[in-house]
């Protein structure tokens, strides 16, 4: 089989140029979205709503394949590769080395045609991936070091010969924290790509070696790396292309709420699970300076009344992206209990539940462990009718309360929360207003009330931050009693604050209401 490398990057490259004019084929016709913008009759909204939702679903696809491969977890590209390899006249089996190389490169080949189409649906329709195979030239010979540039090393700190190793990984002890915990499927790809940041810089280190200082360096570098760096690339590539260069960086916000946070809630699964004495990241931050200001503000009493004087609420409207009923209840639930879109989102009308004579929302799935709980309903929420919807829903627990905000991303809500965005921001221009804001204009209800913070914590799904605060929970991971949380609830209020709700003329519901 002379030169059978070449033949074979012959073979993936023809199979790559067949997939690329499929994904145009794709994008002209828009058939992966046409039937969530079917009912907008205005064609410039459908064209626009359908190249958001493209361009959504391929940057998915593309850190779907990202994780897979570095991972090393290729398998989805098997059939392909079978395709590909099926016109060599001698076979290569499944369990040949050379099968699991040539299916990486086809991860590498789907993730540039996933990386095409955001270009395409961002309107850069003249993108042209420009991507070959990089196969050993002997096919497949002894591995040969690569030596990078100096500048492009981050060098890992020694690791003292004191701490004996405890046996388990950093990426073992995360696999095991994400297999144990209730963290919806877009988390843990964020926190998946924060842990595999740290070992890139770091090394897969075994849980007794990983000190404070390794935390503090990781940290550094993150502040060092670029906002939009090279995809595939690893965090030692990225410093080295950017380094020197004057380029947008990763907001202190982002690294301290993802890169971070990734990490201490990892660490602390490892202490819970007594695998280490101390979570050394625990302390570890980026300083926000004082006169930045807030990336995220509360909407204000005047920010809440031109919501609800919205055509969503006051007339009926129901725009395609807003997901149906979702436009209104997702703001209100957020307004009365501060949860997570995400978390809101996802809910099932099994989630909606009684106990004690207390309706509550269960919160099963979540950013970290501490988000699992139970949120009282707020009574202003019922009288405005939304048990009553969910009675629309029907009895089956695993049918979604709002099923049009689903999608086949990762992160179901994010197209939710972009439209929020982009329908909030003609009535609220402030940038740093988003539905997020909803989150911290219960807090600070919740603050204003004279609510203590552990109980505020409780209720939103925050880390208690102490050790101590984390015993005494009940299977369901909370520390207070319903009842105790339920009336913490209800001193949510909004003074002056008047909600009437508008429902489409064949979704009627019981209840329409204004609240004081």
């Amino acid at each position: 089989m002379g030169g059978p490398e070449n033949e074979i990057k012959r073979l993936i490259g023809h199979w790559f140029e067949r997939q690329l004019e499929v994904a145009w084929k794709q994008f002209t016709a828009g058939t992966q979205v046409a039937a969530l913008v079917a009912d907008i009759d205005d064609p410039g909204e459908q064209r626009a709503q359908s190249r958001h939702l493209m361009s959504e679903l391929a940057d998915q696809r593309y850190d779907r394949l990202s994780e897979s491969y570095h991972a090393k977890d290729y398998r989805d590209a098997y059939p392909a590769v079978r395709e590909i390899l099926s016109e060599l006249d001698a076979p290569i089996a499944e369990d040949d080395r050379r099968f699991t190389l040539i299916a990486r490169e086809v991860v590498l080949g789907e993730g540039e045609l996933a990386n095409a189409q955001v270009h395409w649906a961002e309107g850069q329709e003249d993108h042209t991936p420009a991507w070959t195979p990089d196969l050993p030239e002997a096919l497949f010979p002894r591995p040969v070091p690569v030596v990078m540039p100096a500048a492009a090393v981050v060098a890992p700190s020694p690791v003292d010969a004191g701490p004996k190793a405890s046996g388990v990984t950093l990426s073992q002890v995360f696999e095991r924290y994400t297999s144990a915990s209730h963290m919806t499927a877009g988390t843990k790809v964020d926190f998946g790509v924060s842990i595999r940041r740290f070992i890139e810089v770091h090394g897969d280190l075994d849980l007794h070696h990983i000190q404070k200082r390794h935390v503090i360096e990781f940290r550094d570098a993150m502040i060092r790396l670029p906002r939009n760096g090279g995809r595939g690339l690893t965090v030692p590539q990225l410093l080295a292309a950017s380094d020197g260069k004057d380029v947008p960086r990763l907001a202190p916000t982002t690294i301290n709420e993802k890169s971070l946070a990734a990490l201490k809630a990892t660490l602390n699964y490892a202490l819970d699970s007594d695998l280490v004495r101390e979570n050394v990241a625990a302390r570890v931050a980026v300083k926000v300076k004082k006169n930045a200001g807030p990336s995220r503000l509360p909407y204000d009493p005047a920010d809440l009344q031109t919501i609800f004087a919205l055509p969503i609420f006051t007339v009926g409207d129901r725009p395609v992206a807003g997901g149906g009923e979702a436009a209104i209840w997702l703001p209100i639930l957020a307004l009365f209990t501060g949860a997570r879109l995400d978390e809101l989102g996802t809910l099932t009308v099994g989630d909606v539940r009684e106990r004690d004579g207390v309706r509550f929302l269960f919160i099963k799935d979540g950013k970290t462990i501490n988000a699992r709980r139970k949120i009282p309903i707020h009574s202003e929420v019922i009288r405005l009718g939304f048990l009553d919807y969910v009675k629309t829903r029907g009895s089956r627990p695993d049918t979604y309360v709002f099923p049009s905000v689903r999608s086949d991303l990762d992160e179901a809500t994010a197209p939710f929360s972009k439209w929020w965005g982009r329908y909030a921001r003609k009535a609220i221009p402030d940038t740093r207003k988003v539905f997020h804001s909803f989150r911290h204009t219960a807090k600070l209800a919740l603050r204003n009330a004279g609510v203590d913070k552990t109980l505020r914590d409780a209720i939103q799904g925050h880390d208690p931050g102490d050790v101590a605060e984390r015993y005494g929970l009940d299977e369901d991971g909370e520390g207070y009693s319903l009842s105790v949380i339920a009336e913490a609830v209800e001193k949510i209020s909004y003074p002056g604050l008047s909600i009437a709700i508008s429902f489409p003329p064949l979704r009627k519901h019981a209840n329409t209401a204004s609240s004081s």
